[in-house]
């Protein structure tokens, strides 16, 4: 009985389907490296490999061009491609749209923590300028590529770019 119900739920689109892979990306000689990747979908760092810190938005992050590494940062990634379902998450590769004065959802930030999504100072760098975690309200300002500049609706004014992965219509 579970395989109809499993069928009718990826038919209806409320089942999102994903393939992960294992990507390792390498800093040498303390220099900034990137490892290509396609597709919308989430990296999580699955081992480290190096003596320097592999720290996310500071020694390693995604951006346009793949998974990046920074200053001795070595590791072996995993990133899971995503198929949306139901849900509006914007992607650069036809995904939806977002526009000036929309309000968004931070959504996707691996873990609940306050402070688990970055916010960078241009779209795909590492400079960190605030973090922000899953369910926040965020206003968009204007969007470059798969990048969104964003800033908090209410309470302590944050604002910066971020990858349209993390965002949904709200």
């Amino acid at each position: 009985m579970t395989f109809p119900i499993i069928a009718f739920a990826l038919a209806m689109g409320m089942v999102s389907t994903a393939t992960a892979s294992t990507i390792t990306c390498e800093s040498t000689n303390g220099k900034r490296k990137h490892c290509n990747i396609s597709g919308d979908g989430s990296v999580s760092l699955k081992k480290q490999l190096s003596k320097s810190s592999c720290v996310e938005d500071e020694t390693w992050g995604r951006d346009m061009q793949g998974i990046w590494v920074d200053k001795g940062c070595r590791g072996q990634f995993t990133f899971t491609a995503s198929q949306p379902s139901g849900q509006s998450v914007a992607s650069g590769s036809g995904g939806s749209s977002f526009g000036p004065g929309q309000t968004v959802v931070i959504t996707g930030a691996t873990g609940n923590a306050v402070d688990a999504v970055a916010l960078t100072d241009g779209p795909g760098r590492g400079g960190v300028v605030g973090r922000v975690g899953n369910d926040r309200l965020m206003t968009v300002d204007n969007c470059d590529g798969d990048y969104c500049h964003v800033r908090t609706t209410t309470g302590a004014s944050t604002a910066g770019w971020i990858a349209k992965r993390y965002l949904r219509a709200r």
